[in-house]
């Protein structure tokens, strides 16, 4: 994996963060009303987002030293 895909994963995936907090607060604030419902369809992408990128951050050790391994065997 590129050096340019690590740093700027990383960067979206705390940005992500900052609004997710907000939006889970604002949720909960404003449950059963018509900007409650209409917070939660933005906060479904905004936590699938986070999931993806949060997946990649987790997996990206293994994988980097499962291609190192990778590397010195040939």
């Amino acid at each position: 994996m590129s050096k340019f895909l690590k740093k700027y994963v990383r960067k979206l995936h705390r940005w992500l963060a900052i609004p997710s907090v907000a939006l889970i607060l604002i949720v909960l604030l404003a449950r059963g009303t018509s900007l409650g419902y209409a917070t939660q369809r933005f906060q479904q992408i905004l936590m699938l987002s986070m999931a993806i990128t949060g997946l990649y951050l987790l997996v990206l050790p293994w994988w980097t030293k499962w291609r190192r391994r990778e590397r010195r065997t040939r």
